[in-house]
């Protein structure tokens, strides 16, 4: 596939007649053009040619179209999928053309991974055991084993302060007369909970937003997409991101305790348990905080996330901020 076949693409799929968000796939050229529902910072777009490339394969693709702002998403994404490659792994798509300054939007184009996707959690231990697995296997890539750049994670932690300071800059994004007394309540009881310290932990490659529906489930070891959070960050901290992510709210604690012990086998980690004990309350917190900042920000017109959030979709993010205000006054005791 040539590079300028792939630019000439991109400029029809970010033009007015690429198909909308629940459309009908479009055929233009030799492409096959559907788009794909799912993130809410940006598009993407499954792209089929009948055309065979140079290696005699037909081209499959997934042009994601992301939002320009100070996270730098599709690079990230690009980078990330670089260094897996790089390392052997096969657990992730893989990079063809990352485009930040041609179009409105940033632009990764990558080839298309086969699979199943899907809201359903992981029905067995097995299941679970290949999440684990899949997690652990991105964070053999570290600063020592890539001579590529990478930033830290958009969403990370390292110690209990950087973990505090998160939770308050969610906060502080509502006006202080505007935030509700039992969100204040417990930032001040973070602010002042005696957590323990350590020493700088280990860093690895971390992919960010553990959301079930961007794993890949097929045989052999699970793989994932959606990259664009990704960086450096204390691989601890992932699993804790796993535990506390909403899309698992409904999964009891003996799995996550089964979890926790899982990934501490795998690890060579002497201090991953404490620290993952650690950030789990911490991701309550900001859990709170950032839902609680978008219930305040979505109904005043705030948020400037380029894809429509379904209908219902605020409606069900009270109950969710309740639940979390709940789990991290109960994480504190």
């Amino acid at each position: 596939m040539l590079a300028a076949d792939l630019h000439d693409l991109i400029a029809y799929i970010v033009g007015p007649l690429a198909p909308p968000v629940g459309g009908t796939p479009v055929c233009w050229q030799t492409w096959q053009i559907s788009p794909i529902d799912g993130g809410r910072n940006g598009r993407v777009f499954r792209a089929t040619c009948a055309r065979a490339t140079l290696t005699g394969e037909r081209a499959d693709l997934a042009v994601k179209l992301t939002a320009r702002d100070r996270f730098d998403r599709a690079g990230r994404e690009y980078q990330a999928l670089q260094m897996i490659g790089e390392a052997g792994l096969t657990i992730a798509p893989r990079p063809l053309l990352l485009d930040r300054d041609g179009h409105p939007t940033q632009v990764v184009v990558m080839t298309w991974l086969d699979g199943t996707v899907s809201d359903d959690l992981p029905a067995s231990d097995e299941e679970w055991r290949l999440l684990v697995e899949h997690l652990v296997s991105i964070h053999a890539i570290t600063p020592a084993t890539t001579g590529r750049t990478m930033p830290d994670a958009v969403l990370t932690m390292r110690n209990p302060a950087e973990g505090v300071a998160r939770i308050r800059h969610e906060i502080d994004q509502i006006p202080r007369t505007d935030q509700q007394p039992a969100l204040r309540r417990l930032l001040d009881r973070f602010e002042g909970y005696a957590f323990p310290t350590w020493p700088d932990p280990p860093v690895a490659l971390r992919r960010g937003d553990p959301n079930i529906r961007n794993i890949v489930r097929r045989p052999g070891p699970w793989a994932s997409v959606d990259w664009e959070y990704s960086g450096w960050c204390d691989p601890a901290f992932e699993i804790a991101d796993l535990i506390a992510h909403a899309a698992y709210l409904d999964v009891p604690t003996e799995r996550w305790a089964w979890v926790s012990r899982l990934y501490t086998s795998l690890v060579a980690d002497d201090g991953a348990a404490s620290r993952l004990a650690v950030y789990v309350p911490l991701m309550y917190g900001f859990w709170v905080g950032r839902l609680g900042r978008m219930l305040y920000q979505i109904p005043r017109g705030l948020d400037e996330r380029p894809a429509p959030w379904p209908p219902g979709w605020l409606e069900s993010v009270e109950p969710r901020y309740e639940q979390y205000l709940e789990l991290a006054n109960q994480a504190l005791g």
